[in-house]
């Protein structure tokens, strides 16, 4: 067995910055991924809306047009926002999710299980990224960066 050259070893605080700036770029990454769901959402509820409207007329599509439209804006204010501020981007876009999808589906209970795949798809997603945005927080915080 041989002793570790100390000459190859790496000074112990450049090997903790590595790891934390590689750290904080895995962390910039997932950040990334949190917001194209947030995009993506976005396209989704004004595409639901449009379909809405165009399908089934009426006054009813009216105001199905104007509150989709609505909850896509606060999805895409939601996107814009996290490139300032993560964690509270996606939890307010977690919270707006769930919440619509509560109202539509006390209003029509049958709205439950359509696209149930998705829904749950969606939902990991921002759970993913509001716990990926929080870990990215808290290493900017111990890295010393604002």
């Amino acid at each position: 067995m041989s002793a570790p050259n100390p000459q190859n070893a790496a000074p112990p605080l450049l090997e903790d910055a590595l790891v934390t700036e590689h750290d904080l770029r895995l962390g910039d990454k997932n950040i990334k991924q949190g917001r194209i769901w947030l995009y993506l959402l976005s396209v989704l509820q004004a595409g639901l809306g449009i379909y809405v409207y165009l399908t089934q007329g009426g006054d009813d599509a009216d105001l199905a047009l104007i509150i989709e439209l609505a909850v896509a804006a606060v999805f895409l204010g939601c996107a814009i926002w996290s490139y300032r501020n993560p964690t509270p981007a996606f939890v307010t876009a977690l919270i707006c999710y769930v919440l619509v999808h509560t109202v539509v589906a006390i209003d029509d209970p049958t709205t439950i299980l359509r696209g149930i795949i998705l829904k749950v798809c969606v939902i990991i997603g921002l759970v993913k990224a509001c716990k990926n945005a929080r870990d990215n927080d808290l290493a900017k915080r111990d890295f010393g960066i604002k």
